[in-house]
């Protein structure tokens, strides 16, 4: 009896995870971050790669369309920089020819 109420009372909770990426939609609303985008945002982007010593923590990461995260950040068409959620730095361009990987990589030339 007790353990019917625990689950009925945390069940539904218990069922979606407050992960970090989960927080850091909520706090931005759950729309890309990108200036001039009104499209939901489906993904959190690390602004410091962890791959380049950046962390999982929330001024680290910001939320973006997967169009915008896939196509113009991962493709070195957008970079992003600064802090989250409200101290971010975009730089908008072509990316280099040359650059072999990903936009912050020190062998992919500067915009």
């Amino acid at each position: 009896m007790v353990a019917q109420h625990f689950v009925d009372t945390w069940g539904p909770a218990l069922k979606e995870r407050n992960t970090v990426q989960r927080r850091v939609l909520a706090r931005d609303r759950g729309y890309c971050k990108m200036d001039g985008c009104s499209l939901a945002a489906s993904q959190a982007h690390h602004i410091e790669y962890r791959s380049h010593g950046g962390s999982d923590d929330e001024a680290n990461l910001l939320s973006l369309c997967a169009v915008h995260h896939l196509r113009g950040v991962h493709t070195g068409r957008i970079r992003v920089r600064g802090q989250a959620p409200d101290r971010l730095r975009w730089e908008i361009g072509s990316r280099p020819r040359g650059g072999t990987g990903p936009p912050d990589d020190p062998s992919t030339p500067p915009l």
